[in-house]
């Protein structure tokens, strides 16, 4: 639609107030929202918003050392294909915005337009990415200055269908109102969880997509006084949920989908412009909870026997063993996206470890060196060294966690130091129900 038919549309419609929101850098949904009677002038020029935004944490509070601060502008320019009328706040409306500098020139920190230069990357090798996210959630009550799960249903029961029933069905409703297709529905494996799948789009509608799932579950799940909640592990004794993200590869017009005759991305795939890209062998596995297995025991081989030393105070190193080094190299070279994460969850292991007893969870990590080859980074003689930050630690404004600081690197291959933030409580309760909120 043109900026001209929103605008006749929501005012025919009775619409006061038209949302412009952006997922940050930590992965929450923040915006502005305009008048209608202003939004013609705001979807040409639109709304400012100070850069240091993009350098706020998922806690709120201004990450150390961060690029931006409180000066310096950026505009929220909406994107008119991504504009929907609420069915949950029917006298609002909603866009998906681009951040692009006073120019209008696009701002080298925004999200959405880095994936839209890697869509039309992908278009001038004549190639396009279908996504979807498959949500789960929680459904909870609060009780007694807490949350509780909704239901103490089992996996898959009628009985947690029949417990959600109401709103479930009106969840469903208000996506298909937005213009999301509905695939799957059904309760999980915790109490209260469900997962509800969406039909895939382009890659960037996906993204779209998935502000207006997350949106739109949360509020409607406060209209019948319950919370929703999309975190990893809200409840410490129930499974956790999974945003698993799917995608598929096609060629620019859509018709072909561009895998090998054995259902994976592996080898070479040729595309019209006579160009060749070469991909890591990612097979689709026929047993794929053997893969599963094999990477849980991954972690465990390579710090199997092993002793923490420490040179000086808040300074650790880990000698790690050369059969889990070389099970690693294996891996690696069979499944190469198995390297950053066995790079990234060893570091948390080991801080929970070090400092045994407190209850952490990691939220962020920065300047991680990708090693090429992947198998690099399990070479033989392979050390991690760990340092605790106290000067660059604190607590937080808005939570009241203890923000840790940790720098860690893999030595001899690493010389500097990457950065690891936990988010660290005196207890477990503590922890969970602060990150929740």
């Amino acid at each position: 639609m043109t900026p001209d038919e929103i605008v006749t549309l929501a005012t025919d419609r009775g619409v006061q107030l038209v949302r412009f929101l952006y997922c940050d850098n930590g992965g929450v949904i923040r915006g502005k929202s305009n008048p209608v009677g202003q939004l013609a002038r705001r979807m040409q020029s639109g709304i400012g918003l100070v850069k240091g935004m993009q350098s706020f944490t998922s806690l709120d509070s201004l990450a150390p050392d961060a690029t931006y601060g409180p000066v310096g502008e950026i505009r929220l320019v909406p994107d008119p294909d991504t504009f929907v009328i609420l069915p949950y706040a029917p006298r609002s409306g909603q866009m998906v915005v681009n951040m692009v500098e006073l120019d209008h020139s696009p701002w080298a920190l925004d999200p959405r337009a880095f994936l839209q230069r890697m869509v039309g990357r992908a278009a001038s090798l004549d190639l396009s990415f279908d996504a979807a996210f498959e949500n789960e959630f929680f459904l909870a009550i609060r009780a007694d200055g807490g949350y509780v799960p909704v239901d103490r249903s089992l996996c898959f029961s009628a009985i947690g269908m029949e417990s959600t029933e109401p709103v479930i069905q009106d969840i469903i409703a208000a996506l298909t109102d937005q213009g999301l297709t509905v695939e799957l529905s059904h309760p999980e494996l915790g109490w209260g969880q469900q997962e509800l799948s969406i039909r895939h789009a382009p890659a960037l509608r996906a993204a779209d997509n998935q502000i207006i799932y997350r949106q739109t579950v949360r509020a409607v799940a406060g209209q019948h006084d319950l919370v929703a909640s999309l975190a990893p592990k809200p409840f410490a004794n129930q499974a956790g949920s999974g945003a698993h993200l799917h995608w598929s590869v096609w060629d620019a017009a859509h018709a072909t989908a561009a895998s090998t005759a054995e259902g994976a991305v592996s080898g070479r795939l040729r595309t019209s412009l006579g160009r060749t890209l070469d991909f890591a062998g990612v097979p689709v596995l026929e047993h794929p909870q053997v893969a599963q297995r094999d990477y849980n025991g991954l972690s465990p081989a390579l710090v199997r026997g092993k002793r923490f030393v420490f040179p000086e105070p808040n300074h650790l190193i880990l000698e790690l063993a050369e059969d889990g080094l070389a099970a690693c190299r294996r891996a690696v070279r069979a499944r190469p996206a198995l390297c950053a994460a066995l790079v990234l969850d060893l570091v948390p292991l080991a801080i929970l470890n070090w400092k045994r007893g407190r209850p952490m969870m990691a939220c962020g990590y920065r300047d991680v060196p990708v090693p090429a080859p992947s198998s690099a980074a399990f070479a033989p003689g392979t050390r991690l060294e760990l340092r605790y930050r106290p000067d660059l630690s604190h607590p937080s404004s808005r939570s009241g966690l203890w923000i840790g600081y940790y720098e860690f690197r893999y030595a001899p291959r690493q010389s500097d130091w990457s950065t690891m933030v936990m988010a660290e409580a005196d207890d477990l309760h503590t922890l969970l129900r602060k990150v929740h909120s």
